[in-house]
């Protein structure tokens, strides 16, 4: 379908960097995030409490936001992991995190993982998978009770959850009971149709794609499951999945081929994807319909993981 008119809307008032990327840098990206999101910013909800927190990281401390509904309590911990390309902090998530602890309940824990390329690959998934066990061992402090304990995240913070979810797996826990992958980022190199689609690079072109994985992983092969988790010798074993992928984007395909080897795979899966929306649809909560939605599908899958490990509650 064509892009949505609201997305349209949104879009036009975002400022194209991406034309030239023999030009760009760092900074540059960086700046252009924290003007595209500033929405995002200064819109506390009513009744929801944030922390700042340190966690352990793989190489000392590392920061974590602790989002809490303060009128009820907590149905569990998610923890979040935010998007930026590995190279961008994500304070665009702050918007996206109140409106998903608001409808969900869960105590949320943003985890601020080291970034690229001044902390190059493996540095952000060794933080996220040391903040998943720190966590899993804190679960009465961060949220008054045992469990239930979910990961999840977007784009690349989705790649970084996926990675976490096999790390887990291959460790020994703690038990994950749930994954949300949003828009993933899920292989360095992919020829799935979307991903070379100029069509649906609607924030930024193929190119671009190229340019954030050269920055992430330095000198590091990127086709080690470390990096890219859909081309890990097994999916068995890791936990029931929701995926969420954007029509308009070129991360689509990959996404939900990692659906596809994870059913393949035995692991119970809910893949939605949101047609006439681009890739990060899911923070602009203030201005798209579609946002607001996955937010209310976020949550009713996390409700369900709280009150049942059955994989029924997928169907």
């Amino acid at each position: 379908m064509p892009l949505d008119p609201q997305a349209e809307f949104v879009l036009d008032r975002v400022p194209d960097i991406w034309t030239d990327v023999n030009v760009l840098t760092v900074e540059k990206v960086r700046d252009w995030a924290a003007r595209t999101y500033p929405h995002s910013h200064d819109r506390p909800l009513s009744g929801i409490a944030t922390d700042y927190i340190q966690v352990p990281g793989a190489e000392g401390p590392i920061g974590a936001t602790v989002y809490r509904d303060t009128t009820r309590a907590s149905q569990g911990a998610f923890i979040w992991f935010h998007g930026g390309g590995f190279i961008m902090e994500s304070p665009e998530s702050h918007a996206l995190l109140n409106a998903i602890t608001r409808a969900s309940g869960y105590t949320v824990v943003s985890v601020e993982y080291r970034l690229a390329p001044e902390n190059p690959f493996p540095a952000a998934p060794q933080d996220c998978y040391a903040s998943i066990r720190w966590v899993g061992q804190h679960l009465p402090e961060i949220c008054g009770k045992e469990g239930p304990l979910v990961i999840g995240g977007e784009s690349a913070g989705g790649n970084l959850a996926a990675v976490a979810a096999q790390m887990v797996r291959d460790n020994g826990g703690p038990e994950i009971v749930l994954q949300i992958l949003v828009y993933p980022m899920m292989a360095f190199r992919y020829d799935g149709p979307s991903r070379h689609d100029r069509s649906l690079g609607v924030l930024a072109p193929p190119e671009a794609i190229d340019w954030i994985w050269k920055l992430y992983l330095s000198s590091s092969d990127g086709a080690v499951p470390l990096a890219s988790p859909l081309l890990a010798d097994t999916l068995c074993g890791l936990p029931p999945a929701v995926i969420i992928t954007a029509e308009y984007d070129l991360l689509r395909d990959e996404g939900e081929a990692y659906a596809s080897r994870l059913e393949r795979a035995g692991v119970p899966v809910a893949l939605r994807r949101y047609d006439g929306m681009p890739h990060g649809f899911a923070d602009w909560i203030y201005e798209l319909d579609a946002a607001r939605d996955c937010v209310k599908f976020i949550a009713s899958c996390l409700a369900r993981a709280a009150v049942s490990a059955n994989p029924s509650y997928f169907s």
